[in-house]
C-alpha cells in the first residue's frame, strides 16, 4: 500500500473517535466559568461530554500536559490545580475581574481500541472510499486491532 494511503484509515477513524461514549472518548471538552475573577482569582471547571454542556466525565489534573491563560494584558498565567467535583476538574487562575481571560488545556495521548463492528459503522458513516475498506480488511487479516492515539484540546 502507498505510504500516502496507510494513514487513512486512522484518520478516518480518529475523526470519529471523538464521538464515541465513554470518559475516553466523548466529544466535546470545554471550560466552565464558575467562580467570576475577583480578588481571589478565577475559578474555572474543566470536564468532557457527549452533548454540551452537559458535563460527564471529569478529567483529572495529572492528565494535563499543557494548561494556562493568558490576561488582556498579554501576560501568561498558570491553571493551578483546585480540586475534583464530580463531573469536572476544578481549576484556579490569579486574575483580576476586569480583564479579558483566555484559557487553554491539553491532555496528555490517550491509546483506544476500536471492535471491528465500530470500525465498520464509521467507515460506512464518513463513506470512506474502498481503498480505506480494503486497507481495514487487510490489517484485520493480519491480526491487527485498530487503535488510535489522541490528544484533547480546550
Amino acid at each position: 500500500m502507498p505510504p500516502r494511503l496507510r494513514v487513512l484509515p486512522a484518520a478516518a477513524a480518529a475523526l470519529l473517535a471523538a464521538c464515541l461514549p465513554g470518559p475516553a472518548r466523548a466529544h466535546d471538552t470545554w471550560f466552565e466559568l464558575r467562580q467570576a475573577p475577583s480578588a481571589t482569582g478565577a475559578q474555572l471547571a474543566l470536564g468532557t461530554g457527549n452533548r454540551f454542556p452537559v458535563m460527564e466525565y471529569p478529567l483529572g489534573f495529572e492528565q494535563l500536559r499543557h494548561s494556562g491563560c493568558r490576561g488582556a494584558d498579554g501576560s501568561a498565567l498558570p491553571l493551578a490545580h483546585a480540586g475534583d467535583e464530580a463531573l469536572a476538574l476544578r481549576l484556579r487562575v490569579a486574575h483580576a475581574a476586569g480583564g479579558g481571560l483566555s484559557c487553554w488545556a491539553q491532555t496528555q495521548a490517550f491509546e483506544v481500541e476500536l471492535s471491528p463492528p465500530l470500525v465498520a459503522l464509521y467507515l460506512k458513516e464518513i463513506q470512506a472510499p474502498p481503498t480505506v475498506h480494503q486497507a481495514w480488511a487487510e490489517q484485520r487479516a493480519r491480526g491487527q486491532a485498530w487503535t488510535e492515539r489522541y490528544t484533547k484540546h480546550a
